[in-house]
């Protein structure tokens, strides 16, 4: 996202960001873009758009265990290769993704990952062969590449249909979407499977895995009214009382989304560390956990 139109509250059109290069100054736009809908309406979007890329290669490679899965991708990015996408997910989810789609995906394996490359030719080829070289560093079971468009549509299906397969386990389930750091992957993979273990809860782990830099409450689905409490857990008391401040700086009307406040506005205070927080963990970078029935 280059720019946005944005209405304020008063009724004023802005604009914000730029077509070309960074624009000059405070980031508005990412400002606009993170406050989810309190500053005002967004009334046009720039975009970037990117040309399809001539050559795609898309690979599913099972892991005995979860913890080889994820030093996979640790490695391939510290190998200096950026696939298009990659995930990873976990036996729990595989078992009923499988009789559900048929997509192909083995159901012996702790792990698996769906990854693609694209580009030109021979940097397609370069960087497959970076990540099988990792891979196999890594206890890989086996390496499979989709040899045609039917097949790579049949694995992507079967990522892009596993929320509906989770039905499969209970009728409603519960989405914690954060951010890991890649390098603390494994470690929080290991200590959600031991709470969920502790509280007998039903979890399956599938998430985009290469493209988390830092931990974070939400990686692509917004703070909301749940998270909103414990940001000051992550970020600190000040700078949740700054960004309660943002709206009202240079403004006439109110903010749109009535409740939607910073933490320190919202009136509820988030839990001290020791005394009812949540467990840590949470997610471990993209969890779907299923409630069982009742």
């Amino acid at each position: 996202m280059l720019a946005v139109e944005l209405a304020l509250p008063g009724g004023e059109l802005v604009r914000l960001g730029a077509e070309g290069p960074e624009a000059p100054g405070y980031d508005l736009r990412g400002l606009v873009v993170g406050s989810e809908g309190t500053l005002g309406i967004v009334t046009a979007i720039c975009v970037r758009l990117t040309p399809i890329a001539p050559a795609v290669r898309t690979m599913l490679l099972d892991f005995p265990t979860v913890a080889d899965a994820a030093a996979t991708v640790a490695g391939v990015v510290a190998a200096g290769v950026v696939p298009a996408a990659m995930e990873l997910l976990d036996r729990r989810i595989l078992e009923v993704i499988e009789p559900y789609v048929h997509a192909g995906y083995p159901t012996d394996a702790d792990a698996v990952l769906l990854v693609e490359v694209d580009g030109l030719p021979g940097g397609v080829a370069a960087e497959a062969a970076v990540i099988e070289r990792v891979a196999r560093r890594h206890r890989v079971g086996s390496i499979q590449v989709a040899r045609d468009e039917a097949q790579r549509a049949r694995l992507w299906k079967g990522r892009k249909s596993a929320l509906g397969a989770v039905s499969r386990i209970a009728p409603h389930y519960y989405l914690h979407d954060t951010v890991v750091p890649r390098g603390r992957l494994t470690e929080v993979l290991a200590r959600v499977y031991e709470i969920t273990g502790r509280y007998d809860l039903i979890v399956v782990n599938m998430f985009h895995a290469g493209d988390e830099a830092g931990g974070v409450l939400s990686g692509e689905h917004g703070i909301g009214l749940e998270k909103r409490d414990l940001m000051p857990l992550l970020f600190g008391r000040d700078r949740g009382s700054d960004r309660s401040r943002l709206p009202r700086r240079g403004r006439r009307g109110r903010c749109r989304r009535k409740g939607r406040r910073a933490p320190a506005a919202a009136g509820r205070r988030a839990h001290p560390p020791g005394q009812g927080q949540p467990e840590p963990g949470g997610r471990g970078a993209g969890a779907d956990r299923p409630r069982p029935p009742g």
